[in-house]
């Protein structure tokens, strides 16, 4: 294709693993510079979208509308421009990444560039899909540096916090939301998450019992977070054998039916994945959610998740996923940069295109 007089080559195929995504940058980046175009479709494909034009790609491929993509994994062309800086000069020296299972919902590229541009670095931060976080962040930091764009940090997200951890040397048991690695290959975690519910939970009555939903790293930051405060607490999780591992590790309780419990929660925490579709059911009982009580919600999506809106409508007061998203970023910020950052801060930053798609009604 290469060979003819086509002004412009585009290679496009399914992404049905980061091996494959790597290939397709790979390919874009031994090409002919602002002649071809090479991405991957797919959640697998996000980075090479995202990354292909600073790797010489001629052309990029959005979405006008939200929810009106011509391809999987298309992104919107608005967030091509404000949030990954296509189309207007933008020298990068380095990346950071988001590195989960699932990770096209993800508002943390928005936030994270946008401090970048702001303090004038020459990063970027990038989606990438992974299954097994210890099998391929090493292709993938080794891919990278031979762009001359090594990864210098990363936020992890379900379902790779413990295994962040233990490739930072953390101790057994314990999560990191965030890795940063350092130019003589050694690689530091830390976890935003605890700090983020330790801001948003408030110290305990006498006799105050709270409720985490979940076992996940997440599920684990909260029950640490609330023991922290004085609270004793309830875990539930899908898989009983994981809830009550978590529970008999952090001095809680692990309770099959909350709502049979006959106790009055204080604070519930919803650290389970459900939410994130339009289409999930309640993560819980709703007469959980009674007046009065802290909701915190760690999933987010426009317009605020079922659990968020059903919180509202029952009098609960609300701290919404996107708030809590905004506080631990804050912190992962502040580690990426080496500048003080605070939510407020991210918030304005961003365009208020997005700003406005988290506003939660009941």
């Amino acid at each position: 294709m290469l060979g003819t007089r086509a002004r412009y080559v585009k290679v496009v195929a399914l992404a049905r693993g980061l091996d494959e995504a790597l290939r397709l940058l790979r390919l874009q980046a031994s090409g002919e510079w602002g002649r071809l175009a090479a991405f991957g479709m797919g959640e697998a494909g996000l980075v090479t979208r995202a990354l292909s034009p600073y790797l010489g790609a001629a052309l990029s491929f959005g979405a006008i509308l939200p929810g009106e993509a011509t391809a999987p994994g298309q992104l919107l062309a608005a967030d091509l421009l404000d949030v990954y800086g296509v189309g207007r000069p933008r020298q990068i020296d380095g990346l950071f990444a988001l590195l989960g299972s699932r990770v096209s919902h993800s508002y943390s590229p928005a936030i994270h560039n946008a401090a970048f541009e702001a303090l004038g670095l020459a990063a970027l931060y990038v989606p990438v899909a992974l299954e097994s976080l210890g099998k391929e962040l090493p292709l993938l930091r080794e891919v990278l540096a031979g762009f001359g764009l090594p990864l210098r940090g990363a936020s992890v997200t379900i379902p790779f916090k413990e295994e962040a951890s233990a490739l930072a040397g953390g101790p057994a048991g314990s999560v990191a939301n965030t890795l940063l690695f350092g130019t003589d290959g050694t690689v530091s975690g830390a976890n935003t998450d605890r700090h983020a519910l330790l801001g948003a939970i408030p110290a305990a009555p006498e006799s105050g019992v709270a409720l985490v939903l979940g076992a996940g790293g997440l599920a684990r930051a909260a029950v640490e977070a609330l023991v922290d405060r004085g609270w004793a607490v309830d875990v539930t999780a899908r898989t009983p054998g994981r809830g009550a591992a978590l529970a008999a590790a952090c001095g809680a309780r692990a309770v099959a039916n909350p709502a049979a419990s006959g106790l009055p929660y204080g604070v519930v925490v919803n650290a389970t994945p459900l939410g994130l579709d339009a289409s999930d059911p309640l993560p819980c009982d709703a007469a959980i959610l009674s007046p009065g009580v802290l909701a915190v919600d760690a999933p987010y999506r426009p317009g605020g998740t079922a659990f968020s809106r059903e919180a509202l409508r029952r009098g609960a007061r609300l701290v919404d996923g996107f708030t809590l998203l905004l506080s631990q970023a804050a912190g992962q910020s502040a580690l990426f940069t080496g500048r003080p950052a605070d939510a407020a801060t991210l918030a304005a930053r961003l365009p208020a295109r997005i700003r406005s798609l988290f506003e939660v009604n009941p």
